[in-house]
């Protein structure tokens, strides 16, 4: 039995334990000591640092380097018991992986049941904080099977919370919120009932089961205040005043942050005060307290360049920073917010991408999985009509020949359900599942492809980008269900536009990108002028809405703009903005010195519009 006795505080692996802690600090409050009971003094000892590993690190460690002292005096299930808490304390203090080598050590030892799964529900926390998705997610399967035969109840309570709290952190909500409620269910301790409420709260609200003003809120706040747990309560208000700014309503926003906010410095909290942060950022900007919203913004990038890795919250205060910076006429700082925006706005659709396909993998592999299982009883089926050959031929043959044909058809079967899926994850990946066009990843591997053959054989290309116009307000005043109307007809009406050979994706919210190789820039502008023409005379009353549909278009291509996809999209995306500042619903071609980049957003007169 190998076991990791030293403990390692180098700086990298301490900043990457502070980074996450909000993850572990959640499932430290609950993993309550549940080893058997033994006459043992060291077993005693050992409960007693489980006890306090959470509220008391350092006399927690203080304990084990005590017990440590007496290794060959301990029985074989107390070092067992030492090495899960050895684990711990290596995870906690950085040493993640090495904590992890623990954990497994004892899945393959002859440790209780009821330790093994300690251990096991241990590494689906640490493999959450570790991003690795697929890993967690397979001993998570591992561990909710032994559910229904647990019988220390805060086991039961252990497996759930961990549980509902990695589903939340995959966006698998639906799961998270079944996990949720069993635990509200299974428990009667306020600091766990008070953690139940907000992970039912954010997975609800994630599912659009609840509204801005929905009663949950304030009954989940009041359980997380009587049991004193300020960040829980904290993390609640994030999240309805998310759900108040979605719903344009930023004063009720500031009032319900403000009012949480004084007990959360307290606490001193610093990746939910740089959530807190950004969240009033964008409330003052959407106000109009340009001051505020900078000021805040600030303190939200500062905290959370160095807390846990939310790019989400980062991309709300970049762009706060961006939108004050571009307004002030301050273009060296706007174009340094912008760039911090887009790549922390890249990293959140990137990590939602990850675990999606991270879910979507191990669904394909516990079904091929089945598949496996189903082929080799068949073919254990098979060895037994071979033995009663023996016994009567003429009848074994027979029963060979059944048996032979289903294991074909299995077989056939299995290919065939293994090419569906493939399929299907391959369409997952490549396509955007709204508009079923190509999604950015894609698109830009294609159009790089693309570029590069059409620069080998001195071809033009020439790129059109488009925006819908007023695309926020049409959503928040109609509904996301209208917004994904105008998104899929958008999408289809460039696609019916479209070449055999031209490239369509959406690249961003709104945002659309179309290549067109061997087209000059007159071509690809009549093109752009024929889609605007028809997004605008679009019959929107089937969307359950009768409103005006139009959008900005920009055009530019390889001759000003050179053959690389960042440029050109970069010079087509600065024309859509001059035709978003001369008035919208027009198209603007990029000219070299006519169209000017991010920083200089000046509106053109009508004079420049007709020239562009």
């Amino acid at each position: 039995m190998k076991m990791n006795l030293m403990k390692t505080n180098s700086p990298e692996m301490m900043k990457q334990s502070i980074a996450n802690s909000l993850f572990r600090h959640i499932i430290l409050l609950l993993l309550l000591a549940t080893g058997s009971t033994f006459a043992s003094d060291f077993m005693s000892q050992l409960q007693a640092a489980d006890i306090v590993r959470s509220s008391n690190p350092s006399l927690f460690s203080s304990k084990l380097a005590a017990i440590r002292k007496h290794l060959p005096e301990l029985s074989t299930n107390e070092l067992l018991y030492l090495q899960y808490l050895t684990g711990y304390e290596l995870a906690f203090n950085g040493e993640i992986l090495a904590g992890v080598e623990q954990y497994k050590e004892i899945l393959d030892s002859n440790a209780s049941n009821d330790l093994k799964l300690r251990a096991e529900l241990s590494i689906v926390n640490e493999y959450a904080i570790l991003k690795n998705w697929e890993d967690g997610l397979k001993y998570l399967s591992s561990a909710l099977k032994q559910k229904d035969s647990i019988t220390d109840q805060n086991l039961k309570v252990m497996s759930f919370t961990v549980a509902a709290l990695f589903y939340n952190a995959l966006g698998q909500y639906e799961l998270a919120r079944e996990y949720a409620e069993q635990l509200i269910n299974q428990t009667e301790l306020p600091r766990q009932k008070c953690l139940a409420s907000q992970l039912l709260v954010e997975s609800k609200s994630k599912l659009d089961e609840l509204s801005a003003t929905s009663d949950e809120f304030l009954a989940s706040k009041t359980q997380c205040n009587a049991a004193n747990e300020v960040v829980m309560a904290s993390i609640i208000v994030a999240t309805q005043a998310e759900l108040f700014l979605k719903d344009n309503q930023p004063k009720q926003a500031i009032k319900l942050l403000e009012a949480q906010f004084p007990e959360l410095q307290k606490v001193g909290y610093k990746t939910t005060i740089g959530v807190f942060y950004a969240l009033l950022s964008e409330a003052y900007w959407t106000l109009g307290q340009e001051k505020n919203a900078y000021n805040h913004a600030q303190k939200a990038v500062a905290i959370l360049k160095i807390q846990a890795p939310l790019n989400g919250p980062k991309t709300r205060a970049y762009k706060v920073l961006y939108e004050y910076y571009r307004s002030h006429g301050d273009d060296t700082a706007a174009l340094d917010a912008y760039i911090n925006y887009a790549e922390a706005d890249k990293a959140n659709l990137d990590e939602i991408k990850t675990k999606t396909m991270a879910y979507q993998l191990v669904q394909h592999q516990s079904i091929e999985q089945q598949n496996r299982i189903l082929l080799l009883n068949q073919q254990n089926r098979l060895l037994k009509l071979q033995q009663k050959l023996v016994e009567n031929e003429s009848r074994t043959q027979r029963d060979l020949i059944v048996a032979l044909m289903c294991v074909i058809a299995l077989l056939i079967f299995s290919a065939v359900q293994s090419w569906r899926n493939q399929r299907h994850f391959r369409k997952l990946a490549e396509y955007d599942g709204l508009t079923n066009i190509f999604s950015r990843a894609h698109f830009t591997a294609m159009a790089h492809q693309l570029l590069q053959h059409s620069q080998q054989h001195q071809e033009s290309v020439s790129c059109v980008m488009f925006d819908i116009d007023h695309f926020k307000q049409i959503n928040d005043s109609k509904g996301h269900k209208t917004g994904d109307w105008v998104l899929r007809n958008a999408a289809q009406s460039s696609r019916q536009l479209c070449r055999h050979n031209d490239l369509l994706g959406r690249v961003g919210g709104e945002e659309f990108c179309i290549l067109l190789p061997q087209t000059n820039l007159k071509q690809a502008k009549e093109m752009a002028e024929l889609l605007r023409q028809r997004l605008s005379t679009l019959y929107t009353s089937d969307s359950g809405y009768d409103f005006s549909l139009t959008a900005s278009f920009g055009v530019s291509d390889t001759i000003a703009s050179g053959y690389k996809l960042e440029g050109l999209m970069h010079d087509a995306d600065q024309a859509m903005y001059q035709a978003k500042s001369s008035g919208r619903n027009r198209v603007c071609c990029f000219v070299v010195n006519e169209c000017n980049s991010l920083e200089n957003e000046t509106p053109l007169t009508p004079s420049q519009s007709n020239q562009l």
